[in-house]
């Protein structure tokens, strides 16, 4: 299929572009081993920022996608969904996998409010499912859950996030069968954790083999525990709470961990005048009542919820709540999965510096508000695609600024165009080589 215009245009993502620049694209894209050697329809560039797009538009389809990138962009055509299919699978899900890994972190700076406390940079994990597109590799790969009835739903992936409070931008990000443990998740994300951090998290996670973990990642903790965790009181202190030493359950018997407990009950008021008790056993590992009084650690804990706000942010919000991955493949799965999470971290950082410069708390910028915003920035995106040759491959084809961009192959993606000879210099691409014999002046009988 010809397609007319630049086929660099669509690579880019309106206002997030600052976020995902084109030379970290291509850079991964040369690691992972996706390079190209000639210019196809939809070069692995472009493919990269289709991919992200497609999770800031989950009702359009691929075409209605493509035209979103390309709105703004006169002279280029549609794609049919099929090669847009294969043009996904051909650049996999390693890309999309490393430049997540590559952006994903904390973006708050220093002192910024509602992010740290008293030093510590406030993080927080838990887990949730995603619901998944009913093929049979996938149930394979993934699993379904088991309703009352015993029968099987729809198949889900179970994922487990680690945020930062206050923007909720994604530090780490995992997956698993549906089946897999919310625990054994967030084991894989110890990385995220570094020493000044404070670690929230709820009551699933009270192993102590995975509080020791944590732990020795230099991070502090400050955890939820069951109503039913008796440890040993060694002291009491002050503010009434008690430094305890905790033995592990079943396997982890032989573990010891000094703790101290906080209880404290939390009374909520509701909109008609009634009131809710409830009470809170909270486990931590900074011992000191001087520097780290109760009562302050039990407000702390309260900006734990701001996971829970993600998690409602991503699924209900980015993705759609009654709306599973459009991906049929599990290969498709995998490369959405980090796809969406990539463009939700940028989203999230967005909305911090957008804080940050009208000194707003970051919890006062909306994201439906940031992500509208962006889904209007791409649309009406008018900026051409940057100049930079590709770092794809030995011969880079750019959109020159001198001359026409190059023209792909008119028989489809997996057609090059007529190549540039590697001796040709930049200028010599666009600029026509002079013949020094004349053309022939063709005979009558050769008219036609």
């Amino acid at each position: 299929m010809p397609v007319g215009g630049c086929v660099w245009a669509p690579a880019h993502l309106g206002v997030l572009s600052d976020g995902v620049p084109v030379e970290l694209v291509d850079e991964v894209l040369v690691e992972c081993r996706r390079g190209e050697r000639r210019v196809r329809v939809l070069p692995a560039r472009v493919v990269v920022f289709f991919v992200l797009a497609m999770t800031l538009f989950p009702e359009r389809g691929y075409a209605g996608v493509w035209r979103a990138l390309c709105c703004s962009v006169r002279g280029v055509g549609v794609p049919s969904a099929a090669a847009l299919r294969q043009a996904r699978a051909r650049l996999g899900e390693a890309p999309v996998r490393m430049l997540f890994d590559r952006l994903r972190g904390p973006v708050a700076p220093v002192a910024t409010p509602g992010v740290w406390w008293r030093g510590l940079r406030l993080v927080a994990w838990d887990g949730s499912t995603l619901d998944l597109a009913d093929e049979a590799a996938v149930r394979k790969e993934f699993g379904a859950p088991v309703h009352g009835s015993g029968r099987e739903g729809a198949p889900q992936m179970a994922f487990a996030l680690t945020i930062e409070c206050g923007t909720r931008a994604v530090m780490d990000a995992v997956f698993g069968h549906c089946r897999t443990s919310e625990s054994a998740l967030v084991e894989r994300m110890l990385g995220a954790l570094a020493p000044g951090m404070l670690l929230l998290a709820d009551r699933r996670f009270i192993g102590l083999g995975l509080w020791r973990s944590a732990r020795q990642t230099g991070a502090h903790l400050l955890w939820r525990a069951t109503a039913t965790l008796a440890p040993t009181v060694i002291a009491h202190l002050p503010d009434g709470s008690y430094l305890a030493m905790r033995r592990g359950h079943k396997h982890e018997r032989h573990l010891r961990e000094m703790v101290r407990i906080i209880e404290a009950t939390i009374t909520v008021t509701l909109a008609d005048g009634t009131t809710r008790h409830q009470t809170y056993k909270l486990m931590t590992t900074l011992l000191d009542h001087r520097t780290h009084p109760a009562a302050d650690l039990v407000a702390c804990y309260h900006q734990r919820w701001e996971i829970e706000t993600a998690l409602y942010g991503l699924k209900a919000i980015h993705k759609g709540s009654l709306r599973p991955l459009r991906s049929r493949t599990v290969p498709g799965i995998v490369q959405e999965f980090y796809a969406l999470l990539l463009t939700h971290h940028l989203l999230r950082r967005l909305a911090c510096h957008a804080a940050l410069d009208t000194g707003l708390d970051p919890d006062q910028i909306s994201f439906t508000t940031t992500l509208h915003t962006t889904r209007d920035t791409i649309i009406t995106h008018t900026a051409p695609s940057p100049a930079t040759p590709p770092r794809t491959g030995p011969t880079p084809s750019p959109c020159s600024p001198t001359g026409p961009c190059p023209q792909p192959d008119a028989q489809g993606p997996a057609h090059a165009s007529k190549t540039v000879p590697k001796s040709a210099t930049p200028s010599d691409k666009h600029t026509p080589t002079p013949n020094p014999k004349p053309p022939a002046t063709p005979s009558p009988s050769a008219a036609p």
